[in-house]
């Protein structure tokens, strides 16, 4: 039987061990932001390199460049700003691939939450706001204020304000970069938010893991740093069930039948409300979240989802310690002079492990329009969930006294 070769339209390094065990053959499409995070490190498998992972005609024109157009019986990416081109290659190449329905379902947030709300499920009351003029009065009191205004295909909390009333949504749009944009001014959802992050194949849930965010993500603009603690699901067993209905009916109204995802909703009085989902895998230490408490790693889950090969997590796993989460580590913005040692961070009390984003030197830019911006990160553990918060918001503490920072000028 031949090797399935599969292009990714990623730096395919985190899926290349799991790829070897199935004898799948791996080409990667990087850009030049992953090739400057491996700071000279050349991949270990075949790969190509565009300024975009999005723009294919930059991408059908380095395959040929370097021999490397095909054949494919595969094309895969856990990339969101790539999951539309991976879907377009992938029927170019008569690969399999992701559907591109689902795709723009899935990367849209108007096609999104359209679909899942007909699909039944409670969903933020939202309008489009198209380029060049407000929306008439009637639309904007259906949604109210305070309202959030988001591009449609947003990620990372990027350009995401909370505005009071139309006046500052005037304001608000006058100022935005973009004048093609097209936005989704949406009804602010007082309430905590919670991401449910798992596996799909075949249209069945494989694996299904729920955290609570210590602060809402919309919070980032006012300083706060993300991170979330998981519920345990022997702990959380009705809870569990109704996210599992959640992500159940939105997965399959989105049509998203293989792949992993990462879907956020709101607690509510009336119970949960939808508000994104996303066809990859969750950002942060999410992965590491997940590995640790059910001893499964999302990137096997991308190679034999995207492959075709039967996914299942381990039967018998006993986590290290009840209780995990993570949490982004800050600074305020400008040249860091001074920051603590991984080593000395590693001894606070539940620290497992910890990731810097800056060296002495580095800028810490102003993290108030991108929710990846970090000085660092770190995975916590505890003897349960309130044990695990309490040693986050000390870690923070910890790590933020730690550091100094001088400001640059603009």
């Amino acid at each position: 039987m031949s090797p399935i070769r599969a292009l990714v339209l990623d730096d395919a390094t985190p899926f290349l061990a799991h790829a070897e065990r199935h004898g799948v053959e791996l080409v990667g499409v990087l850009d030049e932001f992953t090739l400057r995070q491996r700071a000279g490190d050349a991949p270990v498998f075949p790969w190509v390199a565009v300024p975009d992972q999005s723009d294919l005609q930059e991408i059908i024109a380095a395959l040929h460049r370097e021999d490397l157009a095909g054949p494919y019986d595969v094309v895969f990416t856990d990339a969101e700003n790539s999951l539309v081109g991976a879907s377009v290659l992938a029927e170019l190449l008569s690969a399999r691939g992701p559907a591109l329905d689902t795709v723009l379902k899935a990367t849209d947030k108007s096609l999104q939450k359209r679909a899942v709300r007909e699909a039944g499920l409670a969903v933020t009351e939202h309008i489009l706001i198209r380029p060049g003029a407000l929306p008439p009065a009637g639309e904007l009191a259906r949604v109210g204020f305070p309202a959030v205004l988001k591009p449609v295909a947003s990620r990372a909390a990027q350009q995401v304000v909370r505005v009071q009333d139309a006046e500052h949504l005037g304001q608000v749009l006058r100022h935005m970069p973009g004048l093609s944009q097209t936005w989704l001014l949406e009804r602010y959802v007082d309430g905590r938010e919670v991401h449910i992050d798992g596996v799909v194949q075949d249209g069945r849930l494989r694996l299904l893991a729920v955290s609570r965010y210590l602060s809402n993500v919309l919070e980032i603009r006012h300083g706060a740093a993300v991170g979330s603690v998981l519920l345990a699901p022997e702990r959380h067993q009705e809870y569990y069930a109704r996210c599992r209905r959640l992500a159940g009916t939105a997965l399959s109204a989105l049509g998203h039948r293989d792949g992993v995802f990462h879907l956020e909703a709101f607690e509510t009085a009336e119970g949960l409300v939808f508000s994104e989902c996303a066809a990859r895998g969750g950002g942060g230490l999410i992965v590491d979240v997940l590995r640790h408490h059910f001893g499964v790693d999302l990137n096997r889950a991308v190679v034999e989802t995207a492959c075709g090969i039967p996914f299942s997590p381990p039967e018998h796993w006993h986590p290290a310690t009840p209780a995990v989460g993570w949490t982004q580590l800050l600074v305020p913005p400008g040249r860091v002079t001074r920051l603590p040692a991984v080593e000395d961070l590693r001894r606070y009390p539940g620290v497992a492990a910890v990731q810097l984003a800056l060296d002495i030197g580095d800028v810490m830019p102003d993290r108030r329009t991108r929710s990846t911006i970090r000085a660092g990160r770190a995975l916590v553990e505890g003897a349960d969930e309130a044990e695990v918060e309490a040693r986050i918001l000390r870690l923070r503490e910890e790590f933020a006294s730690g550091a100094d920072v001088i400001p640059v000028g603009p």
